[in-house]
């Protein structure tokens, strides 16, 4: 065999040529570096799949827990609902239906009715509305003033529907406001006032835990949310008073007698003596 034939670098055996030993190295090196690569490849897919995984857990944890919250809070509509409709409150019908199921009143049984107003409302079976007065229209919660919606609430109910103390000690003031001696008689288009110094001690009374300083504060600020919740109902200033031999400016509020609260009827005269 000659020189030229011996630097061939295919070997012919029975008529089939086979590559020599360094190409198929360097074949077998391709596929190893294009094993590796797929390796890798596959690896980075299981840890993005791994990822996304954790995300799937957390996002069906998290809406467990929306639903668990959700149906919570459908159960608590329901039983303030269920309250009011025994008081014999008329409710809007399309913020009861949802929930009809859930309503636990005397004889399962609620109907619904229009009012004149073109709305549709239910209420217990011949339920007539309490606080519908002498006009022939039924009163519903959304006529109420959000001071009157909260102080129909029994205590556990407003203590956990009040956003805050003040809000509470404002529906339970506003519940004091006949014969309880908080509220004074007005005169000259006053129908009541209220002293923000005897408010401070009725809270005293009732809250046995807060003291002098920040039963005054909170005075303040239950003035506020009556103010607020009363939808403009009330108005306070401030009045001279004297004490002790000292003249001092205290904050006092005022429900006039021309200011028209629902369900209760109105006050518009003028007894012509001076404002306390």
């Amino acid at each position: 065999m000659s020189s030229e034939d011996e630097r061939d670098d295919r070997v012919r055996i029975d008529g089939i040529v086979e590559p020599s030993d360094d190409r198929l190295a360097d074949r077998l090196d391709r596929l190893e570096a294009e094993t590796m690569r797929f390796a890798d490849r596959i690896r980075r897919r299981d840890d993005r799949i791994a990822v996304l995984e954790d995300r799937l857990s957390e996002h069906a944890a998290l809406l467990d827990a929306l639903r668990n919250r959700s149906s919570v809070t459908r159960e608590m509509i329901a039983e303030l609902q269920s309250r009011e409709l025994e008081k014999h409150a008329h409710l809007r019908w399309e913020s009861v239906e949802p929930n009809l199921s859930l309503l636990a009143v005397d004889g399962d049984s609620i109907e619904g009715f229009w009012n004149e107003d073109g709305n549709r409302y239910c209420r217990l079976p011949d339920g007539d509305d309490p606080l519908a007065g002498d006009s022939g229209r039924s009163l519903t919660e959304g006529d109420l003033l959000p001071i009157q919606r909260l102080s129909r609430m029994d205590d556990e109910t407003l203590r956990s529907t009040a956003g805050s103390k003040p809000m509470r000690l404002a529906a339970e003031v506003w519940r004091e406001r006949e014969g309880t001696g908080l509220w004074k008689p007005g005169r000259n288009g006053v129908r009541l006032y209220l002293d923000a110094g005897e408010l401070a001690r009725w809270i005293r009374v009732r809250e046995p835990s807060v003291d002098q300083s920040y039963s005054q504060k909170l005075a303040g600020r239950t003035i506020d949310e009556l103010k607020v919740l009363s939808s403009g109902r009330l108005y306070d200033r401030l009045e001279s008073r004297r004490k002790d031999g000292l003249r001092y400016k205290e904050r006092r509020l005022y429900l006039p007698t021309d200011s028209e609260i629902p369900g209760e009827p109105s006050r518009r005269e003028d007894t012509g003596e001076d404002t306390p």
